[in-house]
């Protein structure tokens, strides 16, 4: 059975339809960009087929997001996720982003959010509150999957994406990309939604799949 998820064709082979993480795989014929917005949870972003764990009522996809088995090579153009790689225990994080390298064109976007172990340190300082903390350190612990393993800083994530073969790696301003209404950790501040003398709480990255001799020559600009 085919069927579509955000404009593409799926090609659907298990009984239970298009939320399986085991058999169907995306065939993709489209002039449209695909892009991902991995472990979404519960935040729908228009444009973006939807991946996690949890099958919720938005979720194109329900799939272990270290395994994106169900998406072609060189298929998408973006793959966007926010508080999610802390999820990936440390030792799998490079594997992690392998994986998700091989799913994005030459000359894709990773666009990650990641928790800033930096900012942690002055949000202490500043505000001497542990608690204040803890869940952004250590995950909600509200079901399975809500648990943090690994944070990050700067020097620590640009090694792992270099490691993992990503280029061009700078950072990206939310302001440019979410729209507008739309919330998610990438505009995490202490204290809360203080733009402007706040700690901003994650490290927001681009970092694009380099081009080879085989590559196409182009992808969609999405930078913005």
């Amino acid at each position: 059975m085919v069927i579509m998820i955000g404009g593409y064709e799926v090609q659907v082979t298990v009984d239970d339809g298009i939320k399986s993480d085991t058999s169907p795989r995306f065939q993709i014929d489209s002039s449209s960009p695909l892009k991902l917005h991995l472990g979404c949870g519960e935040r729908y972003l228009p444009g973006f087929v939807h991946v996690d764990a949890r099958q919720l009522d938005h979720v194109d996809v329900v799939a272990d997001i270290s395994n994106l088995s169900i998406f072609p090579d060189d298929s998408a153009d973006m793959i966007y996720h926010v508080a999610l790689l802390e999820h990936i225990g440390r030792y799998d994080s490079v594997t992690t982003l392998l994986e998700w390298k091989r799913v994005l064109k030459p000359g894709g976007i990773l666009r990650s959010s990641v928790p800033n172990f930096e900012a942690f340190v002055k949000a202490y300082h500043r505000f001497n509150d542990l608690e204040l903390l803890l869940g952004p350190l250590y995950g909600g612990q509200t079901y399975d999957e809500n648990l943090h393993y690994t944070i990050f800083d700067r020097k620590y994530y640009t090694k792992c994406l270099t490691e993992a073969g990503y280029d061009n790696i700078h950072d990206y301003d939310w302001r440019d990309f979410l729209p507008d209404g739309y919330d998610d950790f990438s505009r995490a501040y202490l204290p809360h939604m203080d733009f402007d003398n706040g700690i901003q709480m994650m490290l927001n990255v681009d970092a694009v799949k380099p081009f080879d001799s085989n590559s196409p020559d182009s992808v969609a600009d999405l930078s913005r």
